[in-house]
């Protein structure tokens, strides 16, 4: 990765050098001013649906053409940059960048309807299942078909117990 102008980001995070690899990336993406919100499986295991993920997608909510930014932050965790949108931080964590998300609205509005979790030691925006229903419904891959089942499930279970 070629140099990038800007500040440093482990300048940024030397109070927050006890929390994990990612939890210093979330400090790093407020810090920097990046809007995103937790999509995919991680943000169905935030609401409780018991199936395991290997990685951590976010939702940037900056054109793709500002990626740069992500990647110097990646590039200060000593994160493997293996392409502009997926890269492992040191300790094994796989995060996914997406700048479009199939099914859904604008970054601004799905995150105004995003839910609020603690995670991380902070509060961060997650899709809700609802609205992770209607992205896996729109891309339709194998996996998203099997996700479906579990968040479906899920849905139907907060509806009853209403």
């Amino acid at each position: 990765m070629g140099a990038i102008s800007g500040s440093d980001p482990r300048r940024t995070m030397a109070s927050q050098s006890s929390l994990p690899a990612l939890g210093r990336f979330l400090h790093a993406l407020r810090q920097e001013k990046i809007p995103f919100v937790i999509a995919g499986m991680t943000a169905a295991v935030l609401q409780g649906i018991p199936l395991a993920t290997v990685d951590v997608d976010f939702w940037i909510g900056t054109p793709q053409s500002d990626h740069d930014t992500v990647l110097r932050i990646c590039h200060g965790l000593r994160a493997t940059i293996l392409t502009d949108h997926f890269v492992e931080l040191p300790d094994g964590t796989q995060l996914n960048f997406a700048y479009a998300i199939g099914g859904l609205k604008s970054f601004a509005l799905e995150k105004k309807r995003a839910r609020k979790l603690r995670w991380m030691g902070q509060t961060v925006a997650v899709l809700s299942l609802e609205q992770l229903q209607r992205s896996k419904k729109s891309v339709g891959r194998p996996k998203d078909k099997v996700h479906l089942v579990y968040i479906e499930n899920a849905l139907a279970l907060k509806r009853r117990n209403k």
